[in-house]
């Protein structure tokens, strides 16, 4: 008998992305098939009032390895990854943002990472950032501030991915 349980979660906080889910869900699926290993992809809509949510019921009447968790209203970004851990049941969770500034792509060279280090977490830090300037100054002046607070603190810039 077959194993049914899949070996990697994709979790996905979905805010207002309607426009941006079916390019995510095609470069999830062209990702994965080309590895070893099942997955399912878990989105959560938190609140965004926009189409998002009839867009995630349509993948997941198309495709049954898409899970789909409706928050009742924003919660953040943060709350949204829980939810969908609480739903996961891969043996490994990635997490990925709606908005494709981390390409679903890349996701091969974490678990290659992982697995060639044997390592239970792994992240990635991306090269630039695509925000814009009001947000990338903000971050910066938050980096600072914390690292001026805490003598030898240093934060590495990270993503969610």
């Amino acid at each position: 008998m077959m194993n049914r349980s899949p070996l990697y979660s994709v979790v996905v906080p979905v805010y207002r992305s309607a426009k941006t889910l079916p390019e995510l869900y095609e470069r999830v699926n062209q990702t994965f098939a080309g590895m070893e290993g099942n997955y399912e992809l878990i989105l959560v809509e938190d609140g965004g009032g926009d189409e998002s949510w009839q867009v995630m019921q349509s993948l997941r009447q198309r495709d049954p390895r898409v899970k789909i968790i409706r928050l009742m209203r924003n919660f953040g970004q943060h709350n949204a990854l829980l939810a969908g851990f609480s739903f996961a049941s891969g043996a490994y969770i990635i997490t990925i943002d709606d908005d494709l500034q981390n390409p679903p792509e890349e996701i091969p060279k974490l678990i290659e990472a992982m697995q060639k280090q044997n390592q239970d977490v792994v992240f990635g830090i991306p090269r630039e950032k695509k925000h814009s300037n009001w947000r990338n100054w903000c971050s910066q002046l938050f980096h600072r501030a914390v690292s001026s607070s805490f003598d030898r603190l240093r934060t590495p810039k990270i993503s969610m991915f």
